[in-house]
């Protein structure tokens, strides 16, 4: 059945980006997927970086549907593993991940695209 194997496709690459993002983030986590969250908040702070329209933390529920106080959370924790920085009252991607770390991230969601996606 063609919808369901695009539905399954679809669902391995949402876990399969899902699970690179939360290693980039949190390399010592061994694999396991601790703080989905805090995921999601950087893959809304990526989003504001590429589009160059960083975020502010409301900005950042509103799109992600969270409480302000968990998102507040998770940036704080995101900034302790230096994946984010505060500019004024905007979330944006540290320098660390824009200049070192962020090729590794791609490379990795690329492949991952490129295996799940041939099968769409």
């Amino acid at each position: 059945m063609p919808g369901q194997k695009t539905g399954l496709n679809i669902t391995y690459l949402l876990i399969t980006l899902v699970k690179l993002m939360h290693e980039h983030i949190f390399p010592q986590s061994q694999g396991r997927l601790d703080d989905v969250e805090a995921v999601l908040v950087a893959c809304a702070v990526t989003i504001g970086h590429v589009e160059n329209k960083l975020m502010t933390p409301h900005k950042i529920a509103l799109f992600l549907g969270l409480p302000r106080t968990t998102v507040l959370r998770k940036l704080a924790i995101l900034e302790q593993c230096e994946f984010v920085q505060r500019r004024d009252k905007n979330y944006d991607l540290s320098d660390r991940i824009v200049d070192k770390d962020r090729r590794k991230w791609i490379d990795g969601s690329i492949k991952a695209m490129k295996r799940f996606s041939a099968d769409l």
